[in-house]
């Protein structure tokens, strides 16, 4: 599993060795999801550095929009395809919101796909820090 994985944080294009034995303690379900995604400091160091942190959307109406609710797969692929048929809808969700990188934006709503025992209310799980 990759650390990012573990953490609760997005699955990103690095594929997940599903054969390998599943532990007590690793999730098992992949969970597609929006989030308001939200630029955040992380500390002044190197001249400063920041990350992504997402809300679990929660509203029926954002959810009405998409034309899905959150889901949980077995198999990243089927979770990543469930996402891809949600994320041409968010344009509409997103209108008249300021960018993340603009100081005054409110964040922005994405559809995510996690590993995870059961649905994220948020990510990152742990903030990061900077090594």
């Amino acid at each position: 599993m990759n650390d990012d994985a573990a953490r609760g944080e997005p699955v990103g294009d690095e594929p997940i060795d599903e054969d390998a034995p599943a532990t007590a303690s690793e999730p098992a379900l992949y969970w597609t999801a929006c989030f308001l995604v939200s630029l955040c400091f992380g500390d002044q160091a190197e001249g400063g550095w920041w990350f992504n942190q997402g809300e679990l959307a929660t509203t029926p109406d954002i959810y009405r929009s998409l034309g899905g609710t959150p889901r949980s797969f077995l198999a990243e692929d089927d979770a990543c395809a469930y996402a891809a048929k949600l994320r041409p809808k968010l344009a509409a969700l997103n209108e008249g919101r300021l960018p993340k990188h603009s100081a005054a934006s409110q964040g922005v709503y994405e559809i995510h796909v996690l590993q995870a025992a059961s649905l994220p209310l948020g990510f990152p799980e742990i903030r990061p820090h900077y090594e």
